[in-house]
């Protein structure tokens, strides 16, 4: 089946193929759950009105860190990423080679953070949310390990973030899950090609369903408006993929692919 054309949030509401719902209907479900799941964390974790947890707007200091912060990163992932080229599987320089030329492309995208005022909240979130923070419990879900990102030091852990960087983190994680099964040995090499408009399709819906679940729950102040909110989802995206970058380069070489193939989905939509 062909995904649905177009950006995850402008499709809430549309309905995906017949024969996709056919073989992943269940799943429609349980993400429109989790992501009912997530918004009710956030709305939490955002409403108080004092103390360490209130809710803060953006500024455009905020703003500016956020793309410095996200600069930086790319900056040291993608010195690396050059730098390690000789520890990384031959069948992997190809996509390495044409990721390190679009490095210019990712930082303009990231640069759109600050192109004008955001109208938008800060407030605690997880920091590192994903299908690994997530255990099932038939059919609900709890979140579990709030203590950020490992990677990170303590205090930026606790820093005040937009709640779609969450968000971000778990529609990052579905892409994952569809490219690491077409990938696994699992799968004959010769069906990988005919298997992946079924991920692609899959992944896309999964995304969509989240967000319905997680925008009809979640709070009408901590959300900002259409523009806002689909600019600072992709940038948080890409961040996020920039991030997995670093950590498949430093853990799993030879899964480079997947982050790498995000940067290049989130970047062409």
């Amino acid at each position: 089946p062909a995904p649905r054309e177009g950006h995850a949030l402008d499709l809430i509401g549309t309905q995906p193929p017949s024969v996709l719902l056919d073989y992943a209907g269940i799943h429609a479900r349980h993400a429109r759950q989790l992501g009912t799941r997530v918004a009710e964390l956030h709305n939490v974790l955002g409403t108080n009105r004092e103390g360490l947890f209130s809710a803060e707007p953006f500024t455009l200091m905020h703003q500016q860190s956020l793309y410095q912060s996200a600069r930086a990163l790319l900056i040291r992932t993608f010195e690396a990423l050059d730098e390690g080229r000789a520890s990384i599987p031959e069948d992997v320089q190809p996509e390495v080679s044409k990721a390190l030329l679009r490095r210019t492309a990712l930082d303009a995208r990231l640069r759109t953070i600050i192109a004008k005022p955001l109208e938008a909240m800060r407030i605690r979130n997880h920091g590192d949310l994903h299908l690994g923070q997530v255990l099932a419990t038939g059919d609900d879900f709890t979140i579990i390990d709030f203590e950020g990102e490992p990677a990170r030091p303590l205090r930026e852990r606790r820093y005040k973030r937009n709640p779609l960087r969450d968000v971000a983190g778990m529609l990052r994680s579905f892409d994952y899950v569809g490219e690491s099964a077409v990938r696994s040995k699992r799968i004959r090499p010769q069906d990988a090609d005919a298997l992946r408009p079924w991920v692609s399709a899959w992944k896309h819906s999964m995304s969509i369903w989240f967000l319905e679940g997680y925008l009809a729950q979640i709070a009408v102040e901590l959300l900002p408006a259409p523009e806002p909110r689909k600019l600072l989802l992709d940038f948080f995206m890409l961040e996020k993929a920039i991030y997995e970058v670093g950590y498949e380069l430093n853990n799993r070489p030879a899964w480079l692919p997947i982050p790498l193939l995000g940067l290049e989905t989130i970047t062409s939509g």
